[in-house]
């Protein structure tokens, strides 16, 4: 069994099983402006592609993980991603 059909399989059990503490929101097929991960993303690459260029994935890697780490710090930044019209429903 893969794994994908694995999930298949025992996601609806496991929501049966908890549906108290599941709240469940069925996306469209292709809809990244509601996933909140996407505006991550979109404020991680900007602020790694606001410098120059990167000579090495190495550099490339450092500069990505130090981005995190400031956003790390700034917990009201990654909140307020919630608070765009679209996202509002998982915050």
């Amino acid at each position: 069994m893969t794994l994908a059909r694995s999930y298949a399989c025992t996601t609806p059990l496991l929501l049966a099983a908890h549906r108290e503490q599941i709240d469940v929101f069925y996306w469209p097929p292709y809809s990244p402006q509601l996933n909140p991960v996407e505006y991550l993303n979109n404020d991680v690459k900007q602020q790694v592609h606001d410098k120059p260029p990167t000579m090495s994935l190495h550099q490339l890697k450092q500069r990505a993980v130090s981005v995190l780490m400031r956003l790390q710090k700034l917990p009201q930044r990654v909140s307020n991603y919630f608070q765009h019209p679209d996202i509002v429903y998982a915050a």
